[in-house]
């Protein structure tokens, strides 16, 4: 199995530290310690420097830079494209870029087409179960699911979760992400949020949309617990809380 974890950030620090931690308590044959580690993060006020820092506290063979805005990656000639940033116009201290993790997916489909499985996460969103996350990971091996995704708060209406999600890259046969920026993706859900009160106009519901259209396979691995910051029956957990990581870690 040929795995890659995929951190996608904005303004995380500590965080990233805590995952790593995670990561070190696993056991030296797992799945997931031996996995490729791939940071992507947008922020402008942090270097690559520090973002190499943090990783380096990974445990993990191979974990690479892939992009900052500051300057650049540790990998040579990436296939990155960010001469436009349409999104960058609605930004949030705490979340980032609106469609931060729909760019960052876009922009590394390329390099990531070999691998079997992408789990992109959060620098919070924690992995306190490494062997449920890995058994699911080989009994879908087979299955036809191009994507494994959450429902947001537990409601498939409300779209899928960016905060974690698995992809097979190996299975899709283009760049499905790169269509989110359609009029009958982007488009369609920005005009719905208009005229539907409780529908937004969200990456989470862009990412849904994608699936509809392209009539992409999927499998819900589980209920959006994680935006109740509950560690989920997966064992992941999005914690905004850092102190109840540190917590979490020394138990």
């Amino acid at each position: 199995m040929k795995l890659a974890i995929l951190l996608t950030g904005h303004a995380q620090t500590k965080e990233w530290e805590l995952n790593a931690e995670f990561f070190r308590n696993m056991p030296n044959d797992s799945i997931i310690k031996n996995a490729d580690i791939l940071a992507y993060v947008n922020c402008k006020d942090i270097k690559a420097s520090q973002i190499e820092n943090y990783l380096d506290n990974f445990p993990n063979p191979r974990k690479y830079l892939l992009y900052t805005p500051m300057n650049g990656h540790t990998v040579a000639n990436l296939p990155i494209d960010m001469s436009t940033n349409e999104y960058k116009t609605n930004f949030n201290n705490r979340a980032g870029y609106l469609f931060g993790a729909l760019e960052a997916y876009t922009n590394t489909f390329d390099l990531l087409k070999s691998y079997d499985y992408v789990i992109q996460i959060n620098p919070d969103v924690y992995i306190t179960n490494y062997a449920k996350l890995e058994d699911y990971l080989k009994s879908n091996m087979n299955t036809d699911s191009v994507f494994h995704v959450n429902t947001m708060r537990s409601d498939i209406d409300k779209g899928f979760t960016c905060d974690f999600i698995i992809y097979r890259p190996n299975k899709m046969v283009n760049n499905v992400f790169s269509f989110y920026k359609a009029p009958e993706v982007m488009g369609y859900v920005l005009e719905k949020s208009k005229t539907e009160p409780n529908f937004k106009y969200v990456p989470e519901q862009i990412l849904k949309r994608i699936c509809d259209v392209l009539n992409l396979g999927y499998s819900v691995i589980c209920q959006g617990t994680r935006n109740n910051r509950q560690i989920d029956e997966y064992g992941m957990w999005h914690c905004h809380n850092n102190d109840d990581v540190q917590s979490f870690l020394v138990k």
